[in-house]
């Protein structure tokens, strides 16, 4: 490593960084137990990094953690300029001072579950469930998906370790919630609706821009399914994410966002997979449609309600 240039070596210890918080941990995706399976889900389920209360394990601790994010983002351009992909990152540090002096506003959000340390999904998994068992021939190794629905922002939701119980509208397991983001504007989501229509469902809101900069909210809706869902195969999680909406607001302005539900779209929204019948199937009972800025109940409203 001595004649490595230092921002190489810096993107090196991140990725280190990152193996000690279980990001690169990944299983083979048990495709005969798919049912619902939400955008970024996966991710969710198998990539979160633990955060202490500064800190990624691994990580020194660090007062000005964003800070330290950016100099592992230029660090990584400066990798690809190293590795003769000059193109690829080619005026970042434009872009990394745009970001931090508020002249562009990203307005992102979480694809994933932060956990905070001892409290994750990796911390209580079964040896069958990771890395899996071996057989007696010593060579076959068997990866059981125990956990069944209850991946990503599901297992936290479903307090499965029994540590995560909501308290306050919030998950005292998590450091940040699925869906979560920050901004340099805040938003506030009110009047939330609930339409039927001859197509499907409409959940609404209205999102208003209540600082002063220009931004983007991300208007998220989750179903909660009826007892009868459970019944069909297997237990189902306390709520599923069907739809979200990007709006762009400037300070002062109002929209009303609309998320619309098809029960017929390839996502299955409304639907379960019955083993029994072996096709995808619609619970009869009351589903619940919640609308917010992130999965943690705090953030969420109630729309409506309806009957199937």
């Amino acid at each position: 490593m001595s004649n490595t240039p230092r921002s190489v070596t810096r993107v090196i210890d991140t990725v280190r960084v990152l193996e000690g918080g279980g990001f690169p941990v990944r299983r083979p995706f048990p495709t005969a137990t798919l049912d619902h399976v939400d955008p970024f889900l996966l991710l969710d389920h198998f990539g979160p990094i633990e955060w202490g209360p500064n800190q990624a394990i691994g990580a020194p601790a660090h007062p000005h953690r964003g800070f330290e994010t950016v100099s592992y983002i230029l660090a990584g351009a400066m990798m690809l300029d190293y590795l003769g992909q000059k193109q690829a990152s080619q005026d970042i540090e434009n872009i990394v001072a745009d970001l931090l002096f508020g002249v562009k506003n990203p307005s992102g959000k979480l694809p994933v579950s932060f956990p905070l340390v001892g409290k994750g999904f990796l911390d209580h998994v079964t040896p069958e469930q990771f890395p899996g068992a071996i057989s007696a021939d010593g060579k076959t190794q068997t990866v059981t998906y125990s956990e069944k629905l209850h991946m990503g922002y599901r297992w936290y939701d479903a307090n499965i370790s029994g540590q995560c119980a909501v308290v306050n509208g919030a998950n005292p397991c998590l450091a940040f919630p699925f869906g979560h983001g920050l901004s340099y504007t805040s938003f506030s989501v009110a009047a939330p609706n609930f339409v039927a229509t001859s197509s499907g469902y409409e959940i609404s809101a209205t999102v208003t821009n209540t600082g002063k900069t220009k931004g983007s909210e991300v208007v998220q809706v989750y179903l909660a399914l009826p007892d009868s869902a459970s019944a069909a195969g297997v237990v189902q999680p306390p709520k599923r994410l069907v739809g979200f909406q990007k709006v762009e607001l400037a300070p002062g302005a109002s929209k009303q966002v609309v998320v619309k539900v098809d029960p017929a779209a390839s996502n299955h929204p409304l639907s379960v997979w019955n083993q029994g019948q072996k096709r995808w199937t619609i619970p009869a009972g009351q589903y619940t449609a919640f609308v917010g800025k992130s999965s943690a109940p705090k953030d969420l409203v109630q729309a409506g309600t309806f009957t199937r």
